[in-house]
């Protein structure tokens, strides 16, 4: 399927996600959000710690879900 030039890719499976709670870095709750879709066209939650300024994703793909990707979607 296409939109606006842009293949729009497949699904990732909820088994595949976890979500992260704290900043990875410095344990603060607090963020910022920053953007919502990747550059692939996929929905992400980048955000932005308001403590220690790191940037990282809150919803992450699991060991399992990084192989998936890679073996059935990634080109």
């Amino acid at each position: 399927m296409q939109n606006a030039g842009m293949i729009t890719p497949p699904p990732i499976p909820s088994q595949h996600l976890q979500q992260v709670h704290t900043c990875p870095l410095c344990g603060e709750s607090l963020f910022v959000p920053l953007s919502s879709t990747d550059r692939y066209g996929y929905t992400v939650d980048l955000v932005q710690c308001l403590l220690c300024e790191h940037r990282y994703l809150k919803t992450q793909l699991t060991t399992a879900g990084t192989q998936h990707f890679y073996q059935h979607v990634y080109r």
